[in-house]
């Protein structure tokens, strides 16, 4: 299974950081914040942890036990250490909320 594969190498790639794991893998390398609006902020880590978190709902639900697990260990390097806001309408998050800040926790 490729996503579980991919989940692995996540997981390995985030623990060698102790703090804001999840941006120095996705969004590090793109010139991004740790915390800031759309681009200049953690938006790939935001839609990482969208992604792990519904292929833990869906694989708990079709009881795939070895994805909900590779999911969960990939969540807990969500620490709430990183922070996104959505740029705006048609951008990764919007709700419609003014000034939405979304806090990356597990």
């Amino acid at each position: 299974n490729s996503y579980l594969q991919a989940l692995t190498l996540a997981d390995a790639a985030m623990a060698r950081h102790s703090r804001q794991s999840p941006f120095h893998l996705f969004d590090e390398g793109f010139g991004r914040a740790p915390t800031g609006a759309w681009v200049q902020g953690p938006v790939d880590s935001f839609k990482a942890r969208a992604s792990f978190t519904l292929f833990a709902s869906v694989a708990s639900q079709q009881q795939d036990v070895q994805v909900v697990a590779a999911c969960l260990q990939a969540l807990q390097h969500f620490k709430g250490d990183c922070t996104y806001m959505p740029g705006g309408s048609g951008t990764a998050g919007y709700t419609g909320v003014p000034n939405q800040t979304i806090v990356l926790k597990g």
